[in-house]
């Protein structure tokens, strides 16, 4: 009877474990990006994003130091991921209300320069995505775009708008192909942004 109660309670404390691991698993992607290489004000220097089983992301910017984030520009970050199904192969936090002008839901104005930026978000898409996977920022990476979509690009556009003259295309070269990475962070651990 004490070693079938004892046998019990390891399964328990295991299943337990094991859910409780899955459930602090996190899916990393890194996207560097050269420096000098923007066409507008800001220039990008790296992408990091973060996300859990239940697709709640954390998106962290970085620019140069000489060319911050600052005014107003638009942030619109499109990533495909070649491994999952096609039906959740896109991921987009782009501009969707007020898209001609400045306005949008992914429009920004900022007074105090900043070399960081940390974009929140929620996205059931990333629920089908997991380590191992390949994600790229745009099909200047060679490696195709989403079902359905012809060009596709990560930026950050400065206004006035303008394709491809006043802005910075995140890792748009083969730096934009990354392999997503498993993480488990501890109680009190802090993401250190790249």
């Amino acid at each position: 009877m004490r070693l079938t109660i004892r046998i019990l309670t390891l399964v328990v404390a295991l299943s337990s474990t094991a859910a409780s691991t899955a459930l602090a698993q996190r899916i990393t992607y890194s996207f560097p990006d050269p420096i000098a290489d923007q066409t507008g004000a800001i220039d990008v220097t790296g992408m990091f994003m973060i996300f859990d089983f239940k697709g709640n992301y954390t998106i962290y910017l970085t620019a140069d130091p000489s060319h911050p984030f600052v005014g107003q520009f638009r942030v619109n970050i499109n990533l495909y991921n070649l491994d999952a199904d096609p039906a959740f192969s896109a991921f987009s936090r782009a501009c969707t209300k007020k898209c001609g002008g400045f306005g949008g839901n992914t429009d920004y104005d900022l007074q105090n320069p900043t070399t960081k930026l940390v974009i929140p978000g929620r996205d059931p898409v990333l629920t089908h995505w997991g380590a191992g996977d390949r994600a790229v920022t745009s099909s200047f990476a060679g490696l195709g775009s989403p079902p359905g979509e012809g060009l596709f690009r990560t930026s950050v556009d400065n206004f006035p708008l303008t394709f491809g003259t006043n802005e910075d295309c995140i890792a748009c070269d083969a730096s934009g192909v990354a392999i997503a990475q498993r993480s488990f962070p501890r109680r009190g651990w802090i993401l250190p942004l790249p």
